[in-house]
C-alpha cells in the first residue's frame, strides 16, 4: 500500500481510497467555536461518521490480505500511523475486550487543552476495525485523553450491551 499523489487533479488515494491532508487544528478548532453542549455533538457526529465511512477502507483492506490473521489490527494500526494519526498500540489485539493506546493523537494536538476527550475519530475508526476484522460490534470509551494532560489517549474496546449493538446497526 502506498499513497498515490495526482498533482494534476489535485488528489491523494491510498489503493483507491481519496484521503485529504488538513491540519488538525483546522479540524478540532470547530468544536472551540461551539458551545460545550454542541460540541458534544460533534465529537459525537465525528465519530459515527469516522465509524461509517472508514468501514469501507478496512474492508478494501481486508480484501487486498489474502487472510485475515490475529495481526490484522496490528496492520490496520501502522495504516493509522502512516495517515497521521499517531502511533497505536494494545498488548492484546485478539480479544474483544481490550485497551488500546495512542500516544501523539492529532485529535488531542489539534484541539489544545481540554476537560474533555476529543478524540472520537479514533474511537469510530476503533469500532469500524473490529466490526470488519471480527464481525463484532464493539464499544469503544475514551479513559483518557492528551487533551486532558495524559501523556496518550487511552481507549477501552468492549463488546456492545444489545442495546448498543440493535442501536450501531440502524
Amino acid at each position: 500500500m502506498a499513497a498515490t499523489q495526482d498533482l494534476n487533479a489535485g488528489r491523494l488515494t491510498e489503493d483507491g481510497i481519496r484521503y485529504v491532508m488538513m491540519r488538525p487544528d483546522v479540524l478540532m478548532g470547530v468544536a472551540h467555536g461551539l458551545s460545550a453542549q454542541n460540541a458534544a455533538l460533534f465529537f459525537k457526529a465525528l465519530e459515527n461518521s469516522a465509524f461509517l465511512h472508514s468501514q469501507a477502507s478496512f474492508s478494501q483492506y481486508r480484501a487486498g490480505q489474502m487472510s485475515v490473521t490475529e495481526d490484522v489490527l496490528s496492520g490496520w494500526f501502522s495504516i493509522a500511523a502512516r495517515l497521521g494519526w499517531g502511533q497505536w498500540s494494545s498488548p492484546q489485539t485478539s480479544a474483544l475486550s481490550h485497551e488500546v493506546v495512542v500516544h501523539d493523537s492529532p485529535f488531542a494536538a489539534g484541539h489544545g487543552p481540554s476537560a474533555v476527550p476529543v478524540c472520537a475519530a479514533i474511537a469510530g475508526v476503533l469500532k469500524a476495525m473490529m466490526l470488519v476484522a471480527r464481525s463484532a460490534v464493539v464499544e469503544v470509551r475514551e479513559v483518557a485523553c492528551a487533551a486532558q494532560g495524559s501523556p496518550s489517549c487511552r481507549f477501552n474496546v468492549t463488546p456492545a450491551k444489545p442495546q448498543d449493538s440493535d442501536r450501531s446497526s440502524r
